[in-house]
Formats: C-alpha cells, sequence, structure tokens
C-alpha cells in the first residue's frame, strides 16, 4: 500500500492543463485534461468538433448496501473523514445500537432489515418505491445497515424529546456516517430509475475526449433518495463544428493523489487487507511517519516513506509485493476453511523469510544498515 502512495507522489509532480471549454450555442461547460499547449492551439483555432452524439435511456439499479470497505471508500470521498476517524465512528453508531457490525464483506440483507425499509420506504415514498433485494453474498455478517426505519433527523428529534436514549454519545459526525449508511441501504431496496442521456466526443486534431450527461430524469425510483446532477442544456448538442465562446485554464497533476477512498478501493480490488484492517494499514503508514494527509484527505509519501519502500523493494521485493501478499491471506483462508494444515504454511513461510533474509545478509545488508539509511 505504501508502495501505491509512493507512486501516486511521483506521478502527482507532472502537469497537465484542464481546460474549461464553453461552445457558442451550448449552456454548459466542457471540461476536460489535455498536454501542455493544447489550449494555446484551441484558441487559435478558435473551433471544435462534436461528433458521435447519441441519446439513449437508461435504467440504473440501485448500489448495494454498504460493506466496509464501500463505506470507508464513500465516506471518505463525501465526508472528507481519514479511515480511523470513519471506524471511529462506525464504532459508535454500533454500540448505540442505530447500525449492525461494521466489520463485513458480505451486502447480504436479512428479513428483519427488509421490514425496516419496507417501514421507511413505504411511508416516505409510496409502496411503488419499494423493491425488495436480498443482495446475498457468503459472510459471517450481514451488510451495514441501520437497525431502525429512522432517518438522521428522526433520531435527533427523539433524543431530544428524551424518547430515544443511546447507550453511548453520538457525535455529529457520527450522524453525517449514520446519514449515508441509512440513504445507502434504503436505496438498495428502492426501485429502479430510467434517465435519458446524451453522450458524444469532443474532437480536435488528434484529441479525443468523451462526454456523458443525464438531461432527464423518466422514473426516479432510487434517486429519490440521491439527485444526479440534471444538465438540460446537453439536450441541444447535436454534431458539427462549434466556435469557442470561452475558454480557461489551470494546470493540475496528470494523476490526482490518492484519497483514502482511493487507497481503500484498490485494496479491495488487489485483495490486500481485510474489512477489519483496511483502517489500521492506513493508520500505520501515518503513525510511523512514511505518509502525511495533506489538503481535504489526500495521501502524500514522505521522504522516509520513499526511502522505507525503496529499501524493501530493493532487498526483499520477493516478500514484499502484492502478489505475495494476496497470496499468504489465500493461504490463511485455506488454513481458516480447514483445507491446509497451519504447520505446513508455517514452515513454508518461514523457509522462504529465512532464505530472503540470508541472501540479504550476503549482499551486506543487516537491520542495523536499515536504520542508519532511514
Amino acid at each position: 500500500v505504501l508502495g501505491w502512495i509512493v507512486d501516486r507522489t511521483e506521478k502527482n509532480r507532472r502537469k497537465v492543463e484542464l481546460i474549461m471549454l464553453k461552445l457558442k450555442d451550448l449552456s454548459i461547460w466542457l471540461i476536460f485534461k489535455a498536454p501542455r499547449g493544447t489550449a494555446e492551439q484551441i484558441r487559435k483555432e478558435g473551433r471544435v468538433v462534436l461528433t458521435d452524439v447519441r441519446k439513449d435511456v437508461v435504467e440504473i439499479n440501485p448500489p448495494p448496501p454498504y460493506t466496509t470497505d464501500s463505506m470507508l471508500a464513500e465516506a471518505s470521498r463525501t465526508l472528507k473523514l481519514s479511515a480511523p476517524a470513519i471506524m471511529d465512528s462506525a464504532q459508535r453508531l454500533f454500540e448505540a445500537g442505530l447500525i449492525t457490525y461494521h466489520r463485513t464483506d458480505s451486502t447480504t440483507v436479512s428479513n428483519v432489515g427488509i421490514s425496516i425499509a419496507k417501514d421507511f420506504i413505504t411511508r416516505v415514498y409510496g409502496e411503488e418505491y419499494f423493491k425488495p433485494r436480498k443482495w446475498e453474498k457468503p459472510g459471517a455478517h450481514e451488510c451495514i445497515r441501520p437497525t431502525r426505519p429512522l432517518d438522521s433527523r428522526q433520531i435527533k428529534s427523539l433524543r431530544a424529546a428524551g424518547v430515544l436514549r443511546l447507550a453511548v454519545p453520538i457525535r455529529q459526525d457520527d450522524l453525517r456516517l449514520y446519514d449515508l449508511i441509512f440513504k445507502r441501504f434504503m436505496m438498495s431496496q428502492m426501485a429502479s430509475a430510467k434517465v435519458e442521456k446524451v453522450s458524444f466526443k469532443l474532437v480536435f486534431k488528434d484529441l479525443v475526449r468523451e462526454f456523458t450527461f443525464t438531461i432527464k430524469i423518466l422514473s426516479e425510483g432510487f434517486m429519490a433518495l440521491m439527485k444526479p446532477r440534471i444538465l438540460e442544456g446537453a439536450s441541444k448538442i447535436s454534431e458539427g463544428e462549434y466556435l469557442v465562446e470561452d475558454l480557461s485554464l489551470r494546470l493540475v497533476p496528470e494523476y490526482p493523489l490518492y484519497s483514502y477512498s482511493n487507497v481503500v478501493e484498490l485494496m479491495k480490488e488487489k485483495g490486500i487487507g481485510r474489512p477489519s484492517t483496511y483502517a489500521k494499514i492506513l493508520q500505520n503508514l501515518r503513525r510511523r511517519g512514511y505518509v502525511l494527509e495533506v489538503g481535504k484527505g489526500k495521501l502524500v509519501a514522505t521522504s522516509r516513506g520513499k526511502k522505507i519502500y525503496e529499501f524493501l523493494l530493493t532487498n526483499f521485493s520477493d516478500l514484499i509485493n502484492e502478489n505475495r501478499t494476496k497470496i499468504l491471506q489465500e493461504k490463511i483462508d485455506n488454513v481458516e476453511l480447514g483445507k491446509t494444515d497451519y504447520r505446513d504454511v508455517l514452515k513454508e513461510f518461514y523457509a522462504e523469510t529465512a532464505r530472503v533474509i540470508e541472501e540479504a545478509k550476503r549482499r551486506g545488508v543487516s537491520y542495523p544498515t536499515l536504520f542508519e539509511k532511514i
């Protein structure tokens, strides 16, 4: 994980143009990245071409309820909180009895969960909005969901009236997280939405950029809880040449720094870590001074982190890599399932680790050397 952040920190140094373009007769701005010098060329030419314009009616299904990784990713992105802070809030909500267990990689919804969703959705939106789904997935736990058909405003009101008493005090950030969990779960039990979208390509010489905008909601379904951005002006787009009415630009990194949500999504995608360890991994990297948080939850590798990663990569790449970590977790899973004898796995890992360390010693690498370098 440190390696991903080190790599993205280096790539973040490269700058490209972020171009904001307004075309004549269109009331929307087109924003895209391009190589440096592109904006000046567009200014000189004064025109671009729009091609492959297509309008489609799309049915969009609601997202599944939260698992630990998706909760961390979404809460980090929308609430701008660190992974440890999110897990701390989730722990409080769980201890208060407001949500189910928050360390889970299962999206499964129980019958109790479905009945809670039905109560809220039919009462607030109507019977036609309710569409129960089990979202069944193997796992010891259920998805992360509310334990009552109460949104955050109702919880505030009931607490203020003394009707609802909680085992632990709840802070504002905790309620903000509860609001996310509540809405996501309710959406997962609602009807699909239908929207009209327009998609097209902007072409300027060798540069091609694709755009898709939602221009109309035909049937809102779960979108009653999550209003999408509607750009009605984009419905006027047709193929052809357009004059440039306005253009502005600024230099931005070609690759943005990773946020907590980006890293958690990568861990899930690459099979690194567990629901209970996603936040801990990031917390350790920060605590040891390998990574700093800058801006709104963006992660940057420190010089210490870069040195550590370079040292490990140079001397222990057989052990410190994504594939080896994934294999280790698969073997641990097999031990848990009774498919493999844990003693065989321990012997294998011990022999491998001893071999790598001996090879490093032969090259003159030792722990004192490591500490001197760092």
